[in-house]
């Protein structure tokens, strides 16, 4: 018994997708879009499905090495951030963005205690970005905040 079209499209679409995403050619992937070709469903969409999968892995892997979580060197940093979220009097948790870094996107930082801002405010900070690997290898990170002044 075959299974049916819908699955085969999304596994081709995934393997597509997996292809894209990863930093090597996955073997494995060109073994199922194979195994679906060889399943005599239409080859022509089962290649277009692989494809727009593809696409969309590199697009997305584009975004993440572009990034700040993957751009901002492992190593103290002196940066002006805008806060993306009030920081609060007693320190914690913040989203910020980098300006000015050549990377996008916001990142967390471990804000200090006794700078309290407003969210869109503009800071000047010292710190060290922390730089791990989050799931399926994305780019992840904080920015530990030593000192912090407010810019403007």
């Amino acid at each position: 018994m075959r299974p049916p079209a819908a699955i085969l499209l999304a596994a081709a679409y995934g393997a597509g997708l997996a292809t894209g995403l990863a930093h090597f050619r996955a073997p494995g992937c060109v073994a199922l879009v194979l195994g679906c070709l060889l399943a005599r469903r239409p080859a022509g969409w089962l290649l277009l499905a692989t494809a727009l999968g593809t696409a969309t892995g590199l697009a997305a892997r584009g975004r993440a090495e572009a990034s700040c979580a993957a751009r901002l060197p492992e190593a103290p940093v002196a940066l002006l951030v805008a806060l993306r979220e009030p920081a609060p009097v007693e320190g914690g948790l913040v989203a910020v963005h980098p300006l000015g870094a050549a990377c996008a996107g916001d990142v967390l930082a471990r804000w200090p205690a006794r700078l309290e801002l407003p969210a869109g405010a503009l800071a000047r900070v010292e710190g060290r970005w922390l730089p791990r690997r989050g799931a399926l290898g994305r780019p992840e990170g904080m920015l530990v905040v030593v000192r912090a002044a407010a810019a403007g």
